[in-house]
C-alpha cells in the first residue's frame, strides 16, 4: 500500500512519514526544502517530494498523478499560531477549499483520503463535545477549519489537537519548554486539553489504515481530558526543563473531545498521560541531531 502525506515538515505529518514508514511505503511533500529535513536521520531522501503547494493546486495533482497513492493524508493547514491564521483569504483557501478539491480528486481516483480537523470548532464553553455537538467556533481559524471538514465516501475527518516536536519553526509548547529552561509560565487548571503527543496519533493513525479500511465520515479522537496546568506539569518533570509553572484558575475553556463511538469502532483505550508523556521523551532522540 502507498501512502502520500501532504505537508511533512509539519508537527503531525513529519512524524506520520516516520512511523507510516514501518509499515507502509511513504511519500512525504514539502513546500521547499529545508535543512532541517534532510538532517533529521528517520527520513529517506527517495521519499521527499519537495515544491508541492497547496495555493498551487497543479502542484498537488502532478505529485498525485506521478505516485498514484491508495491512502492520501492531508496534513497541510494554516495553524492557528502563525500570522496567515489572520488572512482569511489565506486561511480559507488553505483550510476550507483545499480539502475538499483534494477530496474531488480522491473520489475520481478511488484514493483514500484522510484529513485533520481541530478542537477548535467548538468555543469550549460546554467541554466533553461530541460528533452530534453542534459546533460554534469563534474565530477565523475555527470557522475555517470547519469548513474543510469531509465526509464524502472514502473520506476520513478526524478531529483532534496534538503536542509534539518539531523539525523547524519551534511555534509549540514542547519547543517551548526545550529552549526556555529555567524558565516561567503560567498553567491554566480550567483549561481542559483532550488531544494526543503526535507519537501517539501517529500510531493511532497507522492502525487505521491498516486495519480499519471501510472507516469514512466524520470521528473525535482524543484522549482522556487533562488540565493544561498538569500538562505542563507532567512535560516539566519527563523533560527535566526546570520551569516554573505558576498556576492560573481565571481562564476556562473546555474543549475537550468525547471520543467513545471511535473507540468503541476501532477497539482502542488511550494510555494515561503519564505514559504518552513518557514515549514523547523517548522518541526525542532523533530531535538532538536538529539545531535548537
Amino acid at each position: 500500500m502507498k501512502i502520500l502525506i501532504l505537508g511533512a515538515s509539519g508537527m503531525l505529518g513529519h512524524k506520520l512519514l516516520e512511523v507510516l514508514n514501518k509499515n507502509f511505503e511513504v511519500i512525504g511533500t514539502f513546500r521547499k526544502f529545508h535543512n532541517e529535513i534532510q538532517n533529521y536521520p528517520p527520513f529517506k531522501e527517495s521519499q521527499l517530494v519537495f515544491n508541492v503547494d497547496a495555493m498551487d493546486f497543479s502542484s498537488v495533482k502532478n505529485v498525485i498523478s506521478q505516485h498514484k497513492p491508495n491512502v492520501i493524508v492531508n496534513c497541510i493547514g494554516i495553524i492557528k499560531q502563525i500570522k496567515e491564521a489572520k488572512n482569511a483569504i489565506t486561511s480559507i483557501a488553505i483550510n476550507s477549499l483545499f480539502p475538499h478539491q483534494l477530496e474531488e480528486i480522491c473520489q475520481s481516483e478511488n484514493i483514500r483520503l484522510i484529513h485533520f480537523s481541530t478542537d477548535c470548532v467548538f468555543s469550549g464553553i460546554q467541554g466533553n463535545y461530541t460528533e452530534q455537538s453542534i459546533p460554534d467556533p469563534e474565530d477565523l481559524y475555527g470557522r475555517s477549519k470547519l469548513l474543510g471538514e469531509l465526509t464524502g465516501e472514502n473520506s476520513l475527518t478526524i478531529r483532534t489537537s496534538i503536542i509534539g516536536r518539531e523539525l523547524r519553526e519551534y511555534r509549540s509548547l514542547v519547543e517551548w519548554l526545550l529552549n526556555n529552561q529555567d524558565g516561567r509560565v503560567f498553567g491554566y487548571s480550567y483549561a481542559i486539553f483532550s488531544g494526543f503527543p503526535t507519537i501517539i496519533l501517529a500510531n493511532i493513525i497507522s492502525n487505521v489504515i491498516k486495519n480499519h479500511k471501510d472507516l469514512s465520515g466524520l470521528w473525535h479522537v482524543s484522549s482522556d481530558p487533562i488540565s493544561k496546568y498538569d500538562l505542563l506539569v507532567l512535560l516539566n518533570e519527563a523533560f527535566e526543563t526546570n520551569i516554573e509553572i505558576s498556576e492560573n484558575t481565571s481562564f476556562h475553556c473546555k474543549r475537550n473531545l468525547n471520543s467513545q463511538l471511535f473507540r468503541d469502532r476501532i477497539n482502542y483505550t488511550p494510555p494515561p498521560w503519564s505514559e504518552m508523556v513518557a514515549e514523547m521523551v523517548a522518541d526525542s532522540r532523533e530531535y538532538s541531531k536538529l539545531k535548537h
